[in-house]
């Protein structure tokens, strides 16, 4: 990895304890809404990881959500079926195969999943995504300390602060996630 490496920053990465030793990080750039997917007639209310007690989650092979989640799984409150990628996902939960998949973008997101994956739009009525995220994960611009890009990173944050203000970057956040249409 190059960022490991000291050769540039990352962009879109999840802050946790152990980068947070490695990588000086910018403020948040957007929210990545990871979304409960279900099969239309299989909704349920989720408020918390133990309303998926017994439940099987479809998520990308080797993905994780946070500490709370990995330790739900570890706990036994749901199983994990790993695929490798949208298309797979999408199809153990219209089999059945799955109880819930987990997607990122938000719900926006995962209706350009389906675009993208060229699921006829007669089926995309077969999909809910439930109210309720399951996360809501900051997303930051970060470069390894050995860079020593703090000083650049702290004028780089007002630049994003004014850019939420003004509400130009959720017009950017917007038009790039519609951008392939």
């Amino acid at each position: 990895m190059s960022a490991m490496a000291g050769e540039g920053g990352l962009l879109g990465i999840s802050w946790t304890w152990r980068r947070d030793e490695v990588f000086d990080f910018s403020e948040p750039l957007f929210v990545d809404e990871v979304v409960n997917v279900v099969r239309k007639g299989q909704e349920f209310n989720f408020q918390t990881l133990s309303d998926l007690q017994g439940k099987t989650l479809g998520t990308v092979r080797g993905a994780s959500f946070g500490s709370a989640f990995d330790r739900a799984h570890h706990d036994g409150v749901f199983s994990i079926e790993g695929d490798n990628g949208a298309r797979n996902r999408l199809s153990k939960l219209a089999a059945g195969r799955i109880d819930c998949a987990l997607f990122n973008v938000g719900k926006a997101g995962f209706t350009e999943t389906l675009r993208l994956h060229q699921i006829p739009k007669s089926q995309w009525k077969d999909f809910v995504v439930l109210p309720v995220p399951l996360r809501k994960d900051p997303n930051y611009l970060a470069f390894p300390k050995s860079m020593q890009m703090a000083p650049w990173l702290r004028s780089f944050n007002s630049v994003i602060q004014r850019g939420y203000a003004r509400g130009d970057i959720q017009k950017i956040i917007a038009r790039n996630l519609h951008a392939s249409r």
